[in-house]
């Protein structure tokens, strides 16, 4: 996983039924969930950096 450089460790809250989505799909691709959460966020971060100026 890219920016792995200097991780930063986070706790948030999120609904059981969307973890357990979560653990669903890591487990059929074999990816870790924390990868997949990784991706997920830096890939809504970039598209709403593309529609917005900051």
């Amino acid at each position: 996983m890219g920016g792995r450089d200097n991780p930063r460790r986070v706790h948030f809250q999120s609904p059981e039924d969307l973890v357990d989505r979560l653990n669903a799909i890591a487990d059929l691709f074999d990816r870790d969930r924390t990868d997949l959460l990784v991706e997920a966020i830096r890939e809504y971060v970039e598209d709403i950096a593309d529609r917005e100026t900051f």
